[in-house]
């Protein structure tokens, strides 16, 4: 199974290329939003969020992130911080074909 590999490419271990971890990060986000756990899902995904340090919100891969934490927050029921998200990916993604289905 890829999920361990993947928890240790997405540690915090000095020497780990940050570049590597986000991809981590993102798959295993995306791993738990297909088993719908949806709490997993967001961890990974705010853990994504956090490591770009704001440089890469409009970035590859950002939009669907963006995108997937509304659809978590959703499932989770919290409506509020949903619909935050999907303003989110409304404003900074508007054109890309994710705005539209935010």
């Amino acid at each position: 199974e890829a999920e361990p590999l993947l928890e240790r490419a997405a540690g915090d271990e000095s020497g780990t290329d940050p570049a590597v971890a986000r991809v981590a990060m993102s798959a295993l986000g995306d791993l738990a939003f297909e088993k719908e756990d949806w709490a997993a899902a967001e961890r990974w995904y705010l853990r994504w969020l956090a490591s770009t340090d704001g440089a890469e919100v409009s970035g590859p891969g950002a939009e669907v992130v963006h995108l997937k934490l509304g659809l978590c927050a959703k499932r989770l029921g919290h409506a509020a911080e949903a619909a935050e998200r999907f303003a989110v990916v409304e404003k900074r993604f508007a054109g890309r074909p994710v705005a539209l289905r935010a």
